[in-house]
């Protein structure tokens, strides 16, 4: 199988000192998705995957404070399964900026550690 450019990036930024959230942007089924889970799988014990296309209702989770503590507190809340571990865990918004303008331009693909 081809490795995609995609893939060594997503690496370098896991391994990257004080990484910050990444926009990953592209053409329409150009594999942005199916590339990012599937680093997060191998990468991570934990996935947590967000489509606001296919659920709206996850937008409540952003509607108040943007504070790392109640996103994941609310994502867990409407998810039910969603494993929130420092460092363990990869959580991939799909189509945040469709649903966000307060955002700006930015979506995430987040760790959280203590």
């Amino acid at each position: 199988m081809l490795r995609r450019k995609i893939e060594t990036q997503l690496e370098e930024w896991r391994q990257a000192k004080g990484r910050k959230p990444i926009v990953i942007k592209g053409c329409r089924q150009c594999g942005k998705t199916f590339s990012v889970l599937r680093f997060a799988r191998q990468h991570y014990r934990n996935v947590v995957y967000l489509n606001f296309m296919e659920e709206p209702s996850y937008a409540v989770a952003f509607s108040e404070s943007l504070s790392v503590d109640n996103i994941v507190m609310n994502i867990t809340s409407l998810m039910g399964d969603a494993i929130f571990e420092p460092g363990k865990t990869c959580c991939w918004h799909h189509t945040i900026l469709a649903k966000f303008k307060r955002f700006k331009g930015l979506s995430l693909v987040a760790t959280r550690k203590t």
